[in-house]
């Protein structure tokens, strides 16, 4: 969607070129309605991983604890290290103070989104949609109709 408004810019104002507010609109639309979706899989994704990794990479530093760490948190594809990244980037976006921010940043910072809905929907080119459905159904006959005044 960022590509499309870039791809069909607007000459608008005149003089300068901007995105293309219908796009845009609608990209800002779909982000608002489906970020808690996709917040709410990653989390089903993580399942309680998050509750029983370390709370801090420090463990590392202890050779004790580096070795136990390294022994149960690799996978045969993933290192212990690396996994833990993975995971805390992870709980990051989906469970830390900064992540319930985002998650109101992602809900409002474009408005209400019924104002964004309704920008989307001014944004429309109707008449071109339109055109399309009412294009559609004239070419399909109708045995005995020979045109759309319906007569024969």
């Amino acid at each position: 969607m960022v590509h499309g408004q870039i791809d069909a810019w607007e000459a608008w104002p005149e003089g300068y070129a901007t995105p293309n507010r219908r796009i845009m609109y609608a990209a800002l639309n779909w982000c608002q309605e489906h970020h808690t979706e996709i917040v709410d899989i990653l989390r089903t994704l993580l399942g309680g991983y998050p509750l029983v990794m370390p709370a801090s990479i420090d463990v590392v530093t202890d050779a004790a604890l580096r070795d136990r760490f390294e022994r149960w948190w690799k996978t045969p594809t993933v290192e212990s290290i690396e996994r833990h990244k993975l995971y805390k980037l992870a709980w990051d976006i989906v469970g830390t103070e900064f992540a319930g921010r985002h998650m109101l940043y992602e809900k409002f910072y474009a408005g209400s989104s019924i104002v964004v809905r309704n920008q989307s929907d001014r944004e429309a080119p109707w008449e071109r949609f339109h055109a399309i459905v009412d294009e559609l159904l004239n070419s399909i006959e109708v045995p005995g109709i020979a045109d759309k005044t319906g007569k024969p």
